[in-house]
């Protein structure tokens, strides 16, 4: 597990303060999108347990449905119906990627399945 750069502990902070009245899964760092998912560092995950979400751990989201803009921050709603806070991306391409990725959106794509047979 790797601390978050001070930047990101800065505005992982001021993240969770801001979001205090909002239904949070989770807060994510050193996001990138990549096939219509998040990868990122999570933090603060309303289901941590020992082993599982536990902070500065990397997860991969369930697929994007929406995405929506709230201040400087990113909203990110999941296929699974969470909704997590984008603090920070990776550096470098992590912004890239959601600029991508509300393109793909917008034109549409086929969920990932459950099962794949």
């Amino acid at each position: 597990m790797k601390p978050p750069h001070r930047f990101s502990e800065l505005r992982l902070a001021a993240a969770q303060h801001y979001f205090v009245d909002l239904a949070i899964t989770a807060f994510l760092t050193e996001v990138e999108i990549t096939a219509c998912c998040a990868v990122g560092m999570v933090h603060r995950h309303i289901r941590a347990s020992a082993g599982r979400f536990e902070d500065g751990h990397r997860i991969r989201t369930s697929d994007i449905h929406s995405v929506v803009q709230n201040g400087s921050y990113w909203l990110l709603f999941t296929a699974s119906g969470s909704c997590y806070v984008i603090v920070s991306f990776k550096f470098p391409g992590g912004r890239q990627s959601l600029k991508h990725f509300l393109k793909v959106l917008s034109d549409g794509f086929y969920n990932t399945p459950h099962r794949l047979q």
